[in-house]
């Protein structure tokens, strides 16, 4: 194999996106091509990528210089500039352990019929030692997952930064949604899930580093955007109950963390759209609104 394309998106990365690029760069398995969607970024992140890769001649970078559309625009003009089946990727602010790929390889070679491929993650808070994460399955875990969404639902086995997809069936399910600032990653692991077999490996080859930047500040006071959807489709054709418990815990965890934040707007707005997916649990969070936000961060941590 190793016929893989990396799609990169990039808003305000300067500080990281060197970083990003050497870690793919370090691979054990290649990509044959590398592309990076400089999303209107106001810092000097282009000029730092073609700073980085203009000496880099073993991978094709490709590098796409556009207005500030949003990720979602970004990694679907990606995708359409991959030139091969397998697609790989990962945030600018994150990095790849060296054989990341090559594991995504052996998955593919293991479990061909699979439709998306994932592995173990850590996360490194700031200037933090990486810790791995949890991924909801048994140590040592490798295959195809039974019930992909329950493990979700216990875990992180699906990320922007750890997964590798067919093009073809991205393509079926309409790449990422458009115009949604929160969520959209998400709703698109789940339809491409729905799609067929998860293939996933717990050993950790991939790092998400959290710190807070203007990216993200477009997500404030949004709505998750499978509680939106989903929630549509519940009163259409429903869906099946190991998806609707992922939800719920999607719910959960995106109303609790508003009104730990002290975001009781946000918190009500995402309760009305969470009543759709589960009255029970939506009429339950609601009782976090009395709890103090510190005794409620407190509790989360735990």
């Amino acid at each position: 194999m190793g016929d893989f394309s990396v799609v990169v998106p990039v808003y305000n990365k300067e500080y990281s996106v060197e970083r990003c690029i050497l870690s793919i760069e370090r691979q054990i398995l290649r990509p044959k091509e590398v592309i990076l969607v400089n999303d209107g970024s106001s810092d000097k992140s282009l000029e730092k990528i073609y700073e980085i890769i203009k000496d880099l001649d073993s991978i094709e970078y490709k590098v796409v210089d556009q207005m500030n559309f949003g990720v979602s625009i970004s990694r679907n003009i990606g995708i359409d500039c991959c030139s091969n089946e397998y697609v790989c990727f990962l945030d600018a602010d994150d990095y790849w352990y060296p054989n990341f790929l090559f594991a995504i390889n052996e998955l593919i070679n293991d479990y061909p019929k699979a439709v998306m491929f994932s592995t173990g993650h850590s996360v490194q808070k700031g200037d933090g030692l990486p810790l791995k994460a949890n991924s909801g399955v048994i140590k040592g875990f490798r295959g195809c997952h039974q019930d992909f969404f329950k493990a979700c639902s216990s875990g992180s086995i699906v990320n922007s930064s750890k997964v590798c997809v067919k093009k073809s069936v991205i393509e079926i399910v309409g790449g990422f949604p458009e115009g949604v600032s929160c969520g959209e990653d998400l709703f698109t692991w789940i339809e491409i899930a729905r799609k067929g077999d998860v293939a996933y490996t717990d050993e950790v080859l991939s790092c998400v580093c959290q710190a807070i930047d203007c990216s993200r500040e477009s997500r404030i006071g949004s709505v998750p955007y499978p509680l939106i959807y989903y929630g549509e489709e519940f009163n259409k054709t429903g869906v099946d109950q190991s998806l609707r418990k992922y939800l719920i815990r999607i719910g959960l965890r995106h109303v609790l963390g508003s009104i730990s934040e002290g975001q009781y707007k946000e918190a009500l707005v995402r309760i009305f759209y969470f009543y759709r997916i589960s009255l029970s649990y939506a009429l339950l969070s609601t009782f976090a609104l009395f709890i103090p936000p510190m005794i409620l961060k407190k509790i989360r941590q735990q």
